[in-house]
């Protein structure tokens, strides 16, 4: 992907073909919002936050009267005025943002900063407690789920519906299931990180049974998510933390935060934790980045 990339400050009327994915696209600083959705497909965006993002832009280019390039500050300040409740105006926002970088016209809403929320995360794992919990966890089992857990933010359900054949080590690969209320269960398959398929093979080495399920209780049934999360509270405990608030995903929480503090977009950790709208993953929205290197880092869990 193309992180900051030096034609955007090009002038509004210069023309360059950029290449993504293996794609060439036309880019112009003062393309249509088609163009720009174009631009955002060939990154490999998310659709729901293509549309949410496009229509951000057709709003303000409608309310401003002007091509991208010449909107300022006061035309961003007068566009977040027509919207009351906090959470819209955080997630137009982040669109602006993102629109306006990609229009060569950054500096229109640099200094415009997205209202914080209520509903915020006050406290989160680090990377080094998680680190410390895989280390003084016994039981392979459990250090398999923290790994995973952490890993790709899972929740507690979707840790406990995983089966053996989702993980393939062939093209390094493994199968994620989540139940969406519009869309039923929803699968994708991402990369598989070597440090967790270690940790995986380290527990399934000393599997006798022949049980589907990924990670299964002593009585050989498959785990429930109150029993991950136990499996997961006891690891918290054993590194002498005593977290604050519901404790039910607690390492997805930890991910998603640390992406953040890592510069993560909050639109690619929408599209990480497979949230259908934006606006629940603004709960991490308060958390500060350092600059962006790249999108998504590996969990560092050696």
């Amino acid at each position: 992907m193309v992180n900051n990339p030096s034609f955007l400050v090009i002038p509004f009327h210069f023309y360059q073909k950029v290449k993504l994915n293996n794609q060439i696209i036309p880019y112009y600083t003062g393309m249509s919002v088609e163009d720009y959705k174009r631009f955002m497909e060939a990154q490999g965006r998310n659709q729901n936050t293509v549309k949410a993002y496009a229509n951000t832009a057709k709003r303000l280019l409608e309310f401003a009267g002007k091509p991208a390039s010449s909107i300022g500050e006061e035309d961003v300040v007068g566009f977040l005025a027509l919207f009351e409740k906090s959470s819209s105006k955080a997630r137009h926002v982040y669109g602006l943002r993102d629109f306006l970088r990609y229009a060569g016209n950054p500096e229109a809403v640099e200094r415009i900063k997205a209202p914080t929320l209520t509903r915020q995360l006050e406290w989160w794992l680090k990377p080094e407690h998680v680190q410390l919990m895989i280390q003084r966890t016994p039981l392979p089992r459990d250090r398999a789920i923290i790994a995973l857990s952490y890993a790709y933010a899972l929740r507690r359900g979707e840790v406990s519906i995983l089966n053996r054949s989702d993980v393939d080590r062939d093209r390094m690969s493994i199968t994620l299931r989540s139940l969406k209320k519009r869309r039923g269960i929803v699968s994708r398959t991402v990369s598989l990180y070597p440090e967790v398929l270690s940790i995986l093979d380290e527990y399934l080495r000393n599997r006798k049974d022949s049980e589907e399920a990924l990670f299964t209780t002593y009585d050989g049934n498959r785990m429930s998510p109150d029993s991950i999360s136990a499996a997961i509270r006891r690891a918290v405990e054993r590194v002498g933390i005593e977290p604050k608030g519901s404790n039910r995903n607690l390492l997805r929480h930890a991910r998603a935060s640390y992406l953040r503090l890592q510069g993560v977009d909050i639109a690619d950790i929408k599209d990480f934790l497979n949230h259908e709208r934006i606006d629940t993953t603004m709960i991490y929205s308060h958390i500060a980045p350092t600059e962006l290197h790249e999108r998504i880092p590996p969990p560092n869990l050696k």
